[in-house]
């Protein structure tokens, strides 16, 4: 019997670890990897009421709230991210509801209480139902960021429907207490121009926020109607068993990014088919198996470039790469700037 394809090849006794690990055993200690392991960051609260001037050594800008009615709120973010941070906004708004993100420019990463984390950024929006009101935003450096946020009850999609809400977004309303259910969406040219009129200065007061209504509106529609299709499948419900064991999955590839096991084997040990665990991973992730490591992979290679102590054929090799154009051309896709460049814009 052919042995199962690994994700990652052997090359050393060292473990690249996660950057946090919320459940599990803690991971054996290992030796000569401090330079992996990126410090940890304290989640800042960031309160927003109306228009916030932010100015901080790791970032600066302007945030703003637009309350269009009693039932509906868009928040509009425009900073430079110098450094990387993660604020944990407050929100006072009633549960249950829905949010949406969407990105005209710029990377960001939630991570919800209940152990849900998701990514957005301009080709990939997000509509989701958080389990409560909190969530961490994590946003790596150097990047310009202009985000467009929306937020409203349940009750109010639903009435805006006359209660046939469309299949894309029925997960969003059943079961209000339940675990937080992400929703992605593909974004299109059209639609980040269509976010950025909100940044629009040319009207003020009352004819603002009915323009902001209707643009918000448009937004909900194209994203719904882009959820619908081929393009980005909707996600699967899971049961509370089912979803502690894809966040489990998740746990134990990404434990020992150099050795990680393979579909089958992770499937296995978690008690799921592969059919599941890979349906599984895309609804409360986003991502497959092989795209979680990846990405995870790609993060502490940035971590290793940004403090310049390893030669960056070295970085590669270390984190699956056997080309080291192969790692450029993957780094750069993710962060926007090759290795070089981007550890040079760090340190200035």
């Amino acid at each position: 019997m052919r042995k199962a394809r690994k994700y990652g090849r052997r090359r050393s006794t060292e473990t690249l670890r996660r950057r946090s690990v919320k459940s599990g055993p803690a991971p054996r200690p290992v030796q000569d990897i401090a330079w992996l392991i990126e410090p940890e960051t304290t989640a800042e609260p960031l309160t927003v009421d109306g228009r916030t001037a932010i100015e901080h050594d790791k970032m600066s800008g302007i945030i703003e709230r637009v309350d269009l009615d009693t039932a509906l709120r868009v928040h509009l973010v425009n900073l430079r991210v110098r450094d990387d941070v993660t604020v944990e906004p407050r929100t006072e708004y009633p549960l249950p509801w829905i949010a949406s993100q969407l990105s005209v420019t710029g990377n960001a990463e939630i991570e919800f209480t209940d152990g849900a984390v998701a990514r957005f950024g301009p080709r990939h929006s997000l509509i989701f139902r958080p389990h409560t009101g909190q969530a961490k935003y994590r946003l790596a450096a150097p990047q310009v960021i202009r985000f467009v946020g929306y937020s409203m009850p349940i009750d109010r999609l639903i009435q805006m429907f006359g209660n046939a809400v469309p299949d894309p977004l029925a997960a969003l309303v059943g079961e209000p207490s339940g675990p937080t259910v992400l929703l992605p969406c593909p974004v299109a040219p059209q639609v980040r121009q269509l976010a950025a009129e909100l940044f629009a200065p040319s009207l003020n007061g009352h004819l603002r926020r009915m323009a902001m209504e209707g643009v918000v509106f448009q937004l909900l529609a194209v994203q719904t109607a882009g959820a619908g299709t081929d393009g980005v499948k909707r996600a699967p419900s899971l049961t509370a068993s089912e979803r502690n064991r894809v966040e489990e999955a998740r746990r134990l590839l990404l434990a020992d990014m150099r050795r990680p096991p393979s579909l089958g084997d992770l499937a296995g040990s978690v008690g799921l088919s592969v059919r599941r665990l890979n349906m599984g991973l895309r609804a409360v992730f986003g991502m497959t198996a092989y795209e979680l490591l990846h990405v995870e992979r790609l993060e502490h290679a940035r971590l290793v470039i940004e403090q310049g102590s390893v030669a960056l054929k070295d970085v590669a090799h270390r984190v699956g790469y056997n080309h080291v154009s192969n790692f450029i051309n993957a780094f750069t896709a993710r962060y926007g700037a090759p290795p070089g460049k981007y550890r040079r814009a760090r340190r200035s």
